[in-house]
């Protein structure tokens, strides 16, 4: 006659499939989420600074409400101040590219806080930017970095994914094993 499952066994499992899914879902999480926030340069409007960009594709200019840029700390409102405007260049062409402002976006990374100004797109890889800044007073940080819309969604949609599973997985064990356990003891119990 075969022993009943322990009810330590039937709790275990479902909980190492549980804590399995959620250290999968950290890896994940850790190794793919760093990189939408990479920016592709940073520099000093004052007036102007240029910035590689790898890949063609859609780029958004950041504000730096807050910041430390190489060893000084700089602060901004959230908003352009009067009479400023920014503006992308593509320096082998010298086109200007369209700045689209359309949507606001902020971003707060540790202690550093930004805040979108607007987005371009540039239809080759491997361009060399110039950002420039007309009508500041005082310099302010702007950087660059790649509207990561899609991809964003795909990191999002993959740690929910492995979430819902691990969870499902962890409850349907449980059930199983429980419902086992108690086939056990009702056979165990009919052969008394």
């Amino acid at each position: 006659m075969k022993r009943p499952l322990s009810l330590l066994i039937c709790l275990l499992v479902p909980f190492v499939l549980l804590v399995m899914g959620l250290f999968f879902g950290a890896v994940y999480g850790y190794r793919e989420i760093p990189p939408l926030f990479e920016e592709s340069g940073r520099g000093l409007a004052n007036p102007k600074f240029d910035v590689h960009l790898p890949e063609a594709g859609k780029y958004t200019v950041w504000l730096s409400t807050y910041t430390v840029y190489e060893g000084t700390e700089y602060e901004a409102a959230e908003l352009l101040p009067s009479g400023a405007r920014v503006m992308a260049f593509d320096t082998e062409t010298n086109k200007e590219l369209p700045l689209s402002s359309w949507t606001s976006a902020s971003k707060n990374l540790g202690r550093e806080t930004s805040v979108s100004i607007g987005n371009f797109e540039t239809l080759r890889p491997d361009t060399t930017v110039q950002i420039l800044a007309d009508g500041l007073r005082e310099p302010l940080v702007l950087s660059v970095a790649s509207t990561k819309v899609s991809k964003t969604f795909q990191v999002i949609f993959t740690l929910v994914a492995i979430l819902v599973i691990s969870l499902l997985l962890a409850i349907v064990s449980l059930i199983i094993l429980l419902h086992r356990r108690q086939r056990q003891l009702q056979l165990q119990h009919d052969q008394i």
